[in-house]
């Protein structure tokens, strides 16, 4: 997804040296982070950082990564380039907005943050200081997304007229031992785990121009189940569900539902029918998955041919934005993509308090695919087996 405005300045990034980079926020998904990047050459951790400094001493430990700092060392460091913000969303935009004026470019975990205008002060900060900004998901970058966009732009299934996206679980107090930020504003099924949903749409069908929806909170408290903290109570203060319909500038509709109160299911995470063929589409949460399409005339759902390209976890979107940075381009996890996505969520929260249909006004295009050689991120592969096995049951 393009930005609408100017291009970013070109980075005053060596060529030849590793791009310098500052974990922001030791919690559980940095040991996702922490251990990819480590396999892409272009990167070199350099810290990692937490309010708590035993946390940030124990992702080091672990990795062999950088070295425990502070937030101030960080922002003071002129060989850190990229901040890798994962602190709660109710500090994105803190964050962000004070590594940006401290010189570096951002890549934030989703949402960009908790309030669109927010969003906005930080496309217009990172344009306006001539750096770059890029947000989570990235895995709208791994083969199986970009196996299906690819059908899509093809026309294998003709003209697309309506999906289907369901993201049903139980809550995250069930395995996540510090569970609360998920039931605060900002959080929720919807905003933890509705961008990897829309972003999937929107690249398969376009930018949304309307949504409607039903918001509903279960129970006002929740227990943590396990960990130091097992059998707490904590407040529920955001929806933990939400079903909403979507209109697209393309034409096409769709339904998305994300809920934290669901036991089992069985619907797929997203079906896309056209005028020519259906596809069902892998977790959007993943990198990997198979693309199934079916076409008229029988033959039943098959698998389509897989693209060369990313099958692991979260870092690739890093690797990127280091690789936009050394050429002056623009991030494939694109900020224009992710302020649109948190448009469409606040229009759903909004078209269910007010039992209404909201515009949404933001736009975006579609990015240009990956390359399938992933030697332009210093992509090292993964020499250990065991590590091997360990990604492959997260595919």
């Amino acid at each position: 997804m393009n930005v609408d405005t100017d291009t970013p300045i070109a980075s005053r990034q060596q060529p030849n040296r590793p791009t310098g980079v500052a974990i922001l926020g030791c919690g559980s998904v940095s040991a996702r982070y922490l251990r990819m990047l480590r396999h892409f050459s272009i990167l070199e951790v350099l810290h990692c950082a937490d309010l708590d400094p035993e946390r940030a001493q124990r992702r080091v430990e672990e990795f062999g990564l950088g070295r425990p700092s502070t937030w101030q060392e960080v922002l003071d460091d002129p060989d850190v380039s990229i901040v890798v913000n994962l602190t709660p969303p109710s500090e994105h935009f803190a964050t962000t907005e004070a590594a940006l004026r401290a010189g570096k470019s951002v890549y934030v975990e989703k949402p960009l943050a908790t309030d669109p205008e927010d969003a906005r002060r930080l496309l217009a900060l990172a344009r306006e200081s001539g750096l770059l900004l890029a947000c989570a998901p990235d895995t709208v970058l791994g083969r199986g997304p970009q196996t299906a966009i690819a059908a899509v732009a093809a026309g294998e299934i003709g003209t697309p007229v309506h999906a289907s996206a369901s993201m049903l679980r139980s809550g995250p107090e069930i395995w996540h031992h510090d569970a609360d930020f998920f039931y605060r504003p900002g959080a929720g099924p919807l905003h933890d785990m509705g961008p990897y949903y829309l972003s999937m749409l929107v690249h398969l069908l376009g930018p949304v121009t309307a949504v409607s929806a039903q918001n509903r909170i279960s129970d006002r408290e929740r227990v943590i189940a396990r960990g130091p903290r097992a059998g707490e109570r904590i407040e529920v203060g955001t929806p933990t569900v939400t079903a909403a319909s979507l209109d697209f500038a393309s034409g096409a509709i769709a339904t998305l539902v994300c809920s934290f109160d669901a036991w089992a299911a069985t619907s797929p995470h997203i079906e896309l029918h056209g005028t020519a063929g259906s596809l069902v589409l892998p977790d959007p949460n993943l990198f990997d998955g198979p693309v199934r399409i079916a076409r008229p005339g029988g033959g039943g759902v098959q698998d389509l041919p897989a693209l060369p390209g990313y099958v692991y976890d979260r870092g690739i979107g890093v690797a990127d934005l280091a690789l936009a940075l050394r050429t002056g381009g623009v991030p494939k996890a694109d900020p224009a993509l992710a302020l649109h996505v948190l448009d469409v969520m606040h229009a759903a929260f909004l078209a269910a308090e007010r039992r209404t249909t909201v515009e949404v006004h933001s736009t975006t295009t579609r990015t240009e695919p990956m390359p399938t050689d992933l030697s332009v991120y210093g992509w090292t592969g993964i020499a250990d087996p065991d590590e091997d096995a360990r990604l492959a049951k997260i595919r």
